[in-house]
């Protein structure tokens, strides 16, 4: 294997080199804070929204509210359900908190409050969060679902322009400049019980649930992070809309509590630091340089850094750290942590760092691979006679590499601390594997869907009438509608069905009883997974899965009397 040779330089102008972070801001859950704490807070995030539209993401002190808002529109499909997700929103959070303590209302030794409802999760609407003192009720009175009450009422604030038409429909009639929140008060969201377990995943890729058939993130088993937005925010709310989400100050604290989680995940093991592989939403992402393989040597959307400086929250670019909160229960099995990657060497020195054991160093070797762009074949398009049982007649337009990939070095460019590049021959099987991996055949049927069938897979993709194929991905179609907008279509997924316990007992019917019984959060609509490019078939299945493994809690907590209760939510009485 070649020998590949950095910088120690460059690796600390990439985040890889840990400076010294001596003393790390320190994120407080909501209810730890004072009275004082909270108020100043309230106040430091209104004044951002009195500040006009910079229209720039790397100066945080410039910063307006809606900046903040526009910036996640314009980049949430490329910033949801795949790799970015968690650094994406960890940058972001890091700009937001900068920009609050430039207002002079934040402390600078102060994070951003998380709001941890997994340790409420049977009755988060009791928190003062939702009061007139702070960010208002959690369910709206108003005819327009606006909130009425609070630094953000709909009489001392406006949601960001809506430019583009993002904006959940039903903004289009009533108040469509207030703020939308109609959380679903009386139902449950995901109890800290069903978060724990998911800590013992082994790597980046399986905490994020990514797959190499559909090549998605999945955030873990129980979908926490949208099942927050959705019941927090409630139906056609900002909160619960994917795009415009942060209009509601909600989705900083909900997200403050996503980055802990991800952050509880990273601290078990030093090799969690630095683990960061998977894929992006599609090659054609700014960032990607042509590739959907996720390298932490690439730029992130909006922000200005690259993922390799937001993957360590005490390193060179960040400097935080969370309180503990009840919330915090423990896996019942810790992860076996892989060696350690070592990046200790001077950063000021001329020192290098040799990678001659794809073993040793596997994290900086894939990164190292993931730069190298494949050019796309040439295409003979050919027109092949074909029949299908769904169809009378079909025209099948077969796409057939020609040539053979080639490799070309890729550089990219390191946000403002300069350019880092390298070059990797790929062997020609592997290019081949690539290639074959990716053939298909585009079926077109008469009723104007369009059938992908790949070659070396045994599934298909549909895609509906009306939508142009863009994009052909291992697991994956990207394709435009009538109005030029990104949908993702997916293979078709065989559900877990549901299943009670073998006494046919059911979460779901949980409402009242032993009081340490815990329900589980409601489903969320399918409608808000389109928004998200997610793949509501395995949705489903987690939640399912979610369900059935609380079943199985609250059979113990029932045989025991509640002795066994590990949950700090109150539970159903």
């Amino acid at each position: 294997m070649k020998l590949f040779t950095v910088l120690a330089a460059s690796l600390a102008s990439l985040g890889l080199v840990a400076a010294e972070c001596a003393n790390p801001r320190v994120r407080q859950e909501w209810h730890q804070m004072s009275d004082a704490d909270k108020s100043a807070f309230v106040k430091a995030t209104h004044a951002l929204t009195l500040r006009p539209v910079s229209n720039q993401y790397a100066d945080p002190s410039v910063m307006a509210w809606h900046d903040f808002v526009i910036g996640h529109s314009n980049n949430a499909f490329w910033a949801h359900g795949n790799a970015q997700f968690y650094p994406y929103h960890r940058a972001m959070l890091w700009q937001f908190e900068n920009a609050l303590i430039s207002t002079g209302l934040w402390p600078s030794n102060k994070g951003i409050p998380y709001f941890d409802w997994s340790a409420m999760s049977q009755n988060w609407w009791t928190s003062d969060i939702f009061s007139g003192a702070y960010f208002g009720s959690a369910v709206s009175t108003d005819p327009d679902t606006c909130v009425v009450n609070g630094a953000f009422s709909k009489n001392a604030y406006s949601v960001a322009p809506d430019e583009h038409g993002r904006r959940n429909k039903y903004a289009s009639t009533g108040d469509a400049k207030c703020l939308r929140r109609n959380g679903q008060v009386g139902s449950a969201l995901n109890d800290a019980t069903s978060l724990a377990d998911h800590l013992s995943s082994p790597s980046y890729v399986s905490f994020t649930c990514q797959t190499p058939v559909s090549g998605e993130a999945y955030y873990d088993e129980t979908n926490f992070h949208s099942t927050g937005h959705g019941v927090l925010g409630g139906p056609n709310s900002d909160l619960g809309d994917a795009s415009v989400s942060p209009n509601d100050p909600l989705f900083y604290m909900h997200h403050a509590f996503v980055d802990k989680y991800y952050w509880r995940w990273q601290s078990q093991c030093d090799a969690f630091l630095y683990d960061y592989t998977g894929v992006l939403a599609n090659s054609d992402d700014p960032v990607s340089s042509g590739t959907n393989i996720a390298s932490a040597f690439f730029n992130l959307d909006t922000w200005p850094f690259t993922v390799a400086q937001v993957l360590n929250t005490q390193g060179n670019t960040l400097c935080y750290t969370y309180s503990k909160s009840s919330g915090d229960i423990a896996p019942a099995k810790r992860p076996v942590c892989p060696t350690p990657k070592k990046f200790d060497i001077p950063a000021a020195s001329a020192a290098t760092l040799s990678i001659s054991d794809p073993a040793a160093d596997s994290w900086m070797v894939s990164s190292l691979v993931n730069l190298i762009r494949v050019k796309p074949a040439s295409v003979a398009k050919g027109i092949v006679a074909a029949r299908d049982g769904n169809a009378t007649a079909v025209v099948s337009v077969e796409e057939i590499a020609t040539e053979a990939a080639t490799t070309e070095a890729h550089e990219t460019q390191a946000a403002t601390h300069g350019t880092f590049g390298t070059k990797h021959a790929v062997e020609k099987n592997e290019t081949q594997s690539i290639l074959d991996q990716n053939a298909y055949t585009a079926t077109e049927h008469t009723n104007g869907s369009t059938i992908i069938s790949y070659t070396k897979m045994n599934y298909t993709i549909t895609i509906p009438e009306n939508f142009e194929k863009q994009l052909v991905f291992t697991g994956a179609v990207v394709a435009l509608n009538e109005k030029g907008e990104k949908e993702r279509f997916f293979p078709p997924t065989k559900e877990v069905a549901y299943t009670a316990t073998a006494a046919g007992f059911s979460s779901l019917d949980v409402a009242a009883g032993t009081s340490c019984l815990i329900a589980p959060p409601p489903k969320l609509s399918k409608e808000y997974f389109a928004s998200m490019h997610h793949s509501y078939e395995r949705y489903i299945s987690a939640y399912n899965t979610m369900v059935m493994k609380l079943d199985v809690y609250n059979e113990d907590m029932i045989a025991s009397k509640c002795a066994n209760a590990v949950s700090p939510s109150t539970g159903r009485s």
